[in-house]
């Protein structure tokens, strides 16, 4: 039951990452917000780095946490 849930879980992140690389790719392509995703992902994610560069340490354990999870998930 548990295993079932963890690749479940794994599935919907990695379709979650693959979804914001492509919303990536088409802003950067197109200059423009994606209209399917009625939002600025650029934006968004430089938003997300400001914020994380304001935080401090606790932005730099959430970074390590972040890295230990993709690294953990690729092995």
């Amino acid at each position: 039951m548990l295993d079932t849930f963890k690749k479940a879980l794994k599935t919907i992140v990695e379709a979650g990452t693959l979804i914001i690389a492509m919303a990536v790719v088409l802003q950067i392509v197109a200059d423009d917000p994606v209209p399917i995703l009625k939002m600025d992902v650029v934006g968004g994610i430089t938003g997300l780095i400001e914020s994380l560069d304001d935080e401090g340490l606790a932005s730099l354990v959430a970074l390590a946490i972040f890295v230990w999870f993709f690294r953990k998930k690729s092995s």
